[in-house]
């Protein structure tokens, strides 16, 4: 290695450095699918051979048994001669896991983690750090990729090479996906050297090894996942760009025969075999049969708020997209995104006037297919932005030479120095500072400690468990606040069970207002790895929704069971199965309304209070129901309120629909600020089955069906729950 090339040896050496920093901060399986990419890795190493899918039980790899097997190949050779026997007591699933959903306040693990997961490394937990090092690897491998297409397409500009290579590797996200167990490390390094080959045989006469290591790295592609194929348009392109250039269609039929053929030659074997197993190669059947997919596709407008949320997942959210970083990042990571995608604007308007630049127009042809399969996949599943990695390479040096416009060439050094160590200070923090707190247990008190306790009970749940006390901010409340409860724990005797905590505000008729369940610590901390004696502290944050009936008084209730049996813990003393701790007053919000409220349906109307009585009728009875609407600009049309009653799998027990006022008030005749009170009766089916009833409403226009929207998400809103009493 010469002195000129000690840029990207160091940008290596930190992005090796970074991976196994990432890979040991993130606890086992918290990234995306890993725990299943990893249970098919098992299944090959344990000498099973390929999966196949039975659609009847549930397999462990779940629908990463339909992924072509190269990654997961190379994993298994890597890991064959660990002992992961112990694989059931490692992977232990979180069944309150907030998947997701980055506002949800704790249970961010999808595991539960114990002591076997820590340092020296044993079985499951050894194969799965050494799985995540040949990801590691693989990464290192696509940064060094980068580096050498930019070297390709700029020949002698390593300062130039050196800042697209670090934006790739600096980049939090890819680091944190190389960092994983999964296939899109295996198809974004393959496509990232497919692209090198292809501008390499663009920029020089393809010799036939270019051609027959082309044709290698496709097939090794899409031998890694489905992904893969989207090269093929990309590579056709580019060959036919050099019979044109030659003036010559033999010249692509037969260097489309060599490279097509032999990528057939590596990859058409799987392909067949799902044709064979079942009769589809892509296999995609059994995959959605097995993970489910969108009842209907993403509209645009949908599919443009989604891809906000694409955009942030390429560069920094964590966990199973539940952990995300601080705004400023992501207005960071825009800001240097519009200036690039400026700078390459700029760029194309100059080489317009002179010369074009064929490699730069694959480039952004190559992300453009990228950006489309991701379009397409979001019509069935949900978009991720670490399904643009294939593309990273091409992304990072088109954002980089976008960047390097708005420096004389001679500043460009300077300006991938700067680059490079904004992104690479905000990859250090990233593991420290927003994925290591999220899996945090909360501390532990000693005993002598429990005199700090608010409010002492020492009540005993099935000789497993004490709460010891609890703390709460207040008692009384109003809808929408949220109010903090802190219980304090203790285990009686070691446990083999992870218990779960449940926290419910309970009204009239026992109904459940709020429900919390969680494993203690916010999920952190599950009761098969405590000891006898320190104090658990578990918080829980617990949001009163905005259409809880008020004035009431509402107990505050607790209680442990187990997740796998739904058997409660039984309380010793009193006798029970769950221990109110107080009660919580809840006062209605400021107005002349009963319980206010704003929730805005389209843009013309607000529901602003509604009275529900009573909560609890026999079949037969009758619910009163009285909405308070107001206008917020002219409505053209005549809008229809829904109203029903709701049991199990949404069935319709009680309905009430009809225009305002029993149609005497319809909508086109409301003027701004004007409220109007709205009544509807709701008999309850004579034979609806007891238990406990969700009431919704909703507003829609009658000749289409068509409902209105309501602010915030969503078509219909849930006002509350009703419980239908035995006859």
């Amino acid at each position: 290695m010469t002195h000129d090339e000690w840029p990207i040896a160091f940008i290596l050496v930190i992005f090796l450095s970074l991976g196994v920093a990432y890979s040991i901060v993130n606890p086992l399986f918290e990234a995306p699918d890993e725990v299943w990419h990893y249970l098919y890795i098992k299944h090959l190493a344990d000498g099973k051979g390929l999966p196949v899918h039975d659609l009847i039980s549930e397999q462990p790899w779940r629908q990463e048994g339909s992924q072509p097997p190269l990654y997961y190949l190379a994993a298994a050779l890597a890991t064959a001669w660990v002992d992961t026997g112990d694989a059931d007591d490692v992977i232990r699933y979180n069944p309150h896991a907030a998947i997701g959903l980055a506002t949800a306040c704790g249970n961010k693990n999808v595991m539960a983690h114990t002591a076997r997961e820590a340092f020296p490394w044993r079985g499951t937990v050894l194969a799965t750090h050494l799985t995540r090092l040949v990801s590691v690897l693989m990464g290192a491998g696509t940064v060094l990729c980068t580096y050498l297409l930019a070297l390709e397409i700029f020949p002698g500009r390593r300062a130039l090479a050196a800042g697209a290579a670090a934006i790739n590797a600096f980049n939090p996200q890819f680091l944190f996906i190389s960092a994983a167990i999964n296939n899109d490390v295996a198809v974004t390094l393959f496509s990232s050297l497919a692209l090198w080959l292809l501008i390499r045989a663009l920029r020089r006469t393809p010799s036939p090894c270019l051609l027959l290591t082309l044709g290698i790295v496709v097939g090794l592609a899409a031998l890694s996942k489905l992904s893969g194929l989207v090269l093929l348009p990309l590579v056709a392109g580019g060959l036919a760009l050099l019979a044109w250039r030659r003036r010559s269609p033999r010249v692509f039929v037969v260097w489309s025969l060599i490279v097509f053929g032999v990528a057939l030659a590596v990859a058409g074997w799987w392909y067949g075999r799902n044709w064979l197993l079942y009769r589809d190669p892509l296999g995609l059947p059994v995959m959605f049969a097995v993970m489910g997919r969108r009842a209907h596709p993403a509209s645009g407008l949908k599919l443009v708020a989604e891809f906000v949320g694409v955009w942030k997942s390429f560069w920094a959210v964590f966990g199973w997209y539940n952990v995300l970083a601080e705004g400023w990042v992501y207005a960071a990571c825009n800001g240097l995104t519009l200036l690039g995608i400026a700078g390459l604007i700029l760029l194309v308007v100059r080489r317009l006037r002179t010369t074009p630049a064929p490699e730069l127009a694959l480039l952004g042809l190559w992300t453009a297919i990228v950006l489309a399969s991701l379009v397409g996949w979001s019509q069935m599943r949900y978009p991720q932005g670490r399904l643009l990695f294939p593309a990273i390479s091409a992304i990072s040096l088109l954002l980089f030479v976008g960047l390097a416009q708005w420096v004389p060439q001679q500043f460009t050094g300077r300006l991938a120095s700067v680059v490079g160590m904004g992104l690479l200070a905000l990859a250090l923090i990233s593991p420290f500072r927003y994925i290591a707190p999220a899996y945090a247990p909360p501390p532990l008190l000693a005993p002598e400690d429990a005199s700090s306790i608010p409010f002492r009970l020492d009540a005993d749940f099935g000789e497993q468990l004490r709460l010891v006390g609890y703390g709460l901010d207040r008692e009384t409340v109003q809808p929408g606040e949220t109010i903090y409860l802190t219980l304090y724990w203790q285990a009686l005797a070691p446990m083999e069970v992870d218990y779960s905590v449940f926290v419910h505000l309970v009204g009239e008729e026992d109904l459940i207002v709020v429900q919390r369940d969680s494993y203690p610590g916010r999920g952190n901390r599950p009761t098969s790895g405590w000891s006898i004696g320190p104090i658990v502290e578990d918080a829980y944050p617990i949001s009163i929704p905005a259409t809880a009936l008020a004035p009431r008084t509402y107990r505050l209730v607790v209680g442990a069971y187990d997740y796998g049996t739904m058997e409660r813990l039984p309380l010793l003393d009193p006798e029970g199965d769950s221990l109110t701790l107080c009660d919580v007053t809840l006062l209605p919000a400021e107005g002349a309304l009963p319980n206010p409220v704003h929730f805005v349906f389209g843009e013309g109307i607000a529901l602003i209070g509604f009275d529900l009585e009573p909560t609890a009728v026999r079949p037969g009875e009758t619910i009163h129901l009285t909405l308070y609407w107001e206008t917020l600009a002219p409505m053209e049309e005549d809008y229809t309120v829904f109203t029903h009653l709701l049991g199990e799998k949404d069935q319709l027990w009680a309905q009430k629909d009809s225009q305002p006022q029993e149609g005497k008030s319809p909508t086109s005749d409301w003027e701004p600020g004007q409220v109007v009170e709205d009544r509807y009766e709701l008999e309850v089916h004579p034979q609806a089955p007891p238990g406990v009833y969700d009431l919704e409403i909703g507003m829609y226009l009658a000749k289409t069906g068509k409902r209105l929207l309501i602010r915030g998400g969503g078509s219909r809103l849930m006002l509350g729950k009703v419980r239908i009493l035995e006859p």
